[in-house]
């Protein structure tokens, strides 16, 4: 688990995250890369959704079975009480359940590229995604764009202290301390 130092230090980062995002921005559009940032920070009822609506029940069973074994029963219970969701089944729109995600946080970001005034889904500019990706690890951001296989995703950048799930760093009073003191 992490110290209180480091604890100290995820605060402290977490404040300088709009000036970075502020910055990504301005340098791509220098670059002449528009982009759209639409999403920062997330709740755990929202994670919860997003990673139920791509899954099936038993999936979700052994995930909240993983998190209440490992202390995370308040993670596992808004995992269960959000209910069914709707979504596509097996085209996940994220890996990260409730506490897992850096969104959650408030420590991450998604950007998207923006063609002709359209975001750029589809990713028929992969040299300006690319671009994006350059100024955020050259920003001292991890960018998701560089993760491996299956779990790349374009438009997440992190910052890029911690690696990994926060629930492999944090332990579960340390989770709960700082999800509480961000819904103050």
């Amino acid at each position: 688990m992490i110290s209180q130092k480091e604890m100290d230090e995820i605060i402290e980062k977490k404040e300088s995250l709009p000036e970075k995002i502020l910055s990504v921005r301005n340098r791509c559009e220098a670059l002449g890369v528009e982009l759209i940032t639409y999403c920062i920070e997330r709740s755990l009822k929202e994670q919860a959704i997003i990673y139920r609506s791509t899954r099936g029940i038993s999936e979700i069973k052994r995930k909240a079975m993983d998190l209440d074994a490992r202390g995370f029963d308040f993670l596992a219970k808004v995992l269960i009480d959000v209910g069914p969701q709707n979504g596509r089944l097996g085209k996940h729109i994220t890996w990260a359940g409730p506490g897992e995600s850096y969104h959650n946080y408030g420590l991450a970001f998604d950007s998207a590229v923006m063609v002709g005034g359209k975001i750029d889904w589809s990713m028929r500019r992969p040299d300006l995604w690319k671009i994006y990706g350059e100024v955020a690890v050259a920003e001292g951001l991890e960018w998701a764009g560089n993760w491996p296989g299956s779990k790349v995703e374009y438009p997440h950048c992190q910052l890029a202290q911690w690696k990994g799930s926060p629930l492999k760093l944090l332990s579960p009073e340390q989770t709960k301390k700082l999800i509480d003191d961000m819904e103050v």
